[in-house]
């Protein structure tokens, strides 16, 4: 799945789509819609994979990764990191996790999990540490599997990654039960305009994101041209930027 500066990200959870009401509100989207640009970043090689993006078998590719890397487990990568302080280590560690959230995706800041225990990594780049997060053209998103070569330290005494490069990573399949035929897809002013309960695809640029308590992202609103709309769900609006452009499915609400 991509992820780029105008990603088309597939949504495979059902989720609330909500009308925005304020008129007041929508003339501010509509101004940010027009300063908007929607073309794609040019071409760059973001990353050295040893796998298949969503092919094969997730345990081969982390066997061949074993294999190719000296990976410790992120429970000890957090013992290093304590002992490290806010220096950081002067050598970089193989990790490997499971993305549990990205909390920033403009520089790529996520917590990575592995079973023996969750980090913070602030921060992840490309291979070569010559591309941000956001300027890569391809990058995990919540559910992957994540390789990272990687600084190891603590702040305000929490052990974190730092400095982040991706190695490489392993996508998460769709699952089967969600059917996109289901679906209907729509202008965003018609959207608005279905009946609750509605299966709608729609397409649109993300003009703001919104935060719930402990700035946690809960939400975006989407433009298309025609009108905007609210999308409620926090796992979206954690993994784009304003300026994206994204299709979601979803249940009118």
């Amino acid at each position: 799945m991509k992820l780029t500066k105008i990603i088309s990200l597939l949504l495979v959870l059902t989720m609330a789509l909500t009308m925005l009401a304020s008129c007041n509100l929508e003339d501010v989207l509509s101004g940010i819609m027009g300063s908007i640009t929607t073309q794609p970043p040019t071409p760059s090689s973001s990353s050295t994979s040893i796998t298949d993006k969503g092919e094969g078998d997730p345990e081969d590719d982390k066997d061949a990764w074993d294999e190719a890397y000296e990976i410790i487990t992120i429970a000890e990568a957090i013992e290093i990191a304590k002992q490290a302080g806010q220096d950081g280590t002067a050598d970089r560690y193989y990790i490997r996790g499971e993305v549990k959230t990205i909390s920033g995706p403009s520089y790529g800041e996520m917590t990575i999990s592995d079973g023996t225990g969750e980090i913070y990594v602030y921060g992840t780049y490309s291979h070569d540490g010559a591309l941000k997060f956001s300027e890569m053209d391809e990058t995990p998103v919540k559910g992957d599997e994540v390789l990272l070569h990687c600084i190891l330290s603590t702040y305000n005494d929490s052990p974190q990654v730092k400095n982040a490069r991706l190695i490489d990573f392993i996508t998460v399949d769709v699952p089967p039960s969600v059917n996109p035929d289901d679906y209907t897809e729509m202008a965003i002013v018609d959207a608005r305009d279905a009946a609750v309960g509605t299966l709608i695809k729609v397409t649109g640029v993300v003009a703001q994101i919104t935060y719930a308590n402990g700035m946690k992202p809960s939400g975006v609103y989407l433009v298309d041209g025609t009108n905007s709309i609210y999308v409620y769900d926090g796992d979206i609006a954690g993994q784009v930027s304003i300026g994206n452009k994204i299709t979601v499915l979803g249940s009118k609400d």
